[in-house]
């Protein structure tokens, strides 16, 4: 199970103070979507990275890694996911590149 929201900045304009509201709420038990608010904002037939196996999961294949994944594509400084509540969450080892780095050293310019 997994159920989070997609949030979206509001100022107030007397106070100039911010807070994050939700525009969608979305819960996903097995297969089963259950979304409250704006549905419009959730395309789900969007491929998501999925961050346990570095490949891309669709809903149809795997609803609820799906989901848990809406916050590698939903990310901008208008729109953040933020997870409720979820009963498989990726492990934070999961999340650190351990990939060899590659450095590449530039050429001096070019005089003209």
């Amino acid at each position: 199970m997994i159920e989070i929201e997609l949030r979206t900045p509001q100022t107030d304009p007397q106070t100039h103070s911010t807070t994050w509201q939700p525009i969608v709420r979305l819960r996903v038990v097995g297969g089963a979507p259950e979304v409250t608010g704006d549905d419009r904002i959730l395309d789900f037939t969007m491929p998501v990275p999925n961050l346990r196996t570095g490949t891309s999961v669709r809903y149809e294949d795997d609803p609820e890694e799906w989901a848990r994944n809406l916050g590698t594509v939903y990310h901008a400084p208008d729109l953040v996911v933020v997870v409720i509540e979820d009963d498989n969450p990726i492990p934070p080892e999961t999340l650190r590149s351990d990939a060899e780095r590659v450095h590449v050293r530039l050429r001096e310019r070019a005089r003209a």
